[in-house]
């Protein structure tokens, strides 16, 4: 779901001023703008020592309660960027409900649909998508560079 009057081609100009969005654009369920959100909220990437981080920075994990010998999970914890996380859970929700093409991680999120179902699994899938895109771009793997190219 886009905000009206703006789409991905409205948003070309400041993709194509960021080479580090390259490679999210092109990875399974990922969009100009979802690639642009998220660049944008995590900022600096290496400031995640652990790739498992980004999942809990954008409030993709488990809230928990713990008092004396009660310890129990409740939903997500929906702390963070929310426009980010809303971004994410739509491209899982794609992902695994719209998308012909096959991927490990759709796959993967499908397994985790028939046994805990399907809202579990599209937010299973956002964390997982999290999780790959951070390091995609600490890697600095399939055009997704941490720095800026110059521009002189």
């Amino acid at each position: 779901m886009q905000a009206p009057g703006h789409s991905d081609s409205a948003c070309g100009s400041s993709f194509q001023r960021q080479p580090c969005l390259s490679a999210a654009d092109d990875s399974a369920g990922c969009r100009t703008i979802i690639a642009l959100s998220f660049v944008t909220a995590v900022d600096n990437p290496l400031r995640f020592s652990n790739d498992e981080d980004i999942g809990a920075y954008f409030g993709l994990t488990p809230k928990q309660y713990r008092s004396g010998e009660t310890d129990y999970q409740e939903g997500i914890s929906r702390l963070g960027n929310s426009m980010t996380r809303v971004h994410l859970v739509q491209a899982a929700t794609i992902l695994l409900s719209s998308s012909r093409k096959w991927s490990t991680l759709r796959a993967w999120g499908i397994k985790v649909a028939k046994r805990r179902g399907f809202n579990r699994a599209r937010i299973a899938v956002a964390r997982k998508l999290a999780i790959v895109l951070h390091r995609m771009w600490v890697d600095k793997r399939a055009g997704f560079p941490l720095e800026q190219q110059d521009r002189r």
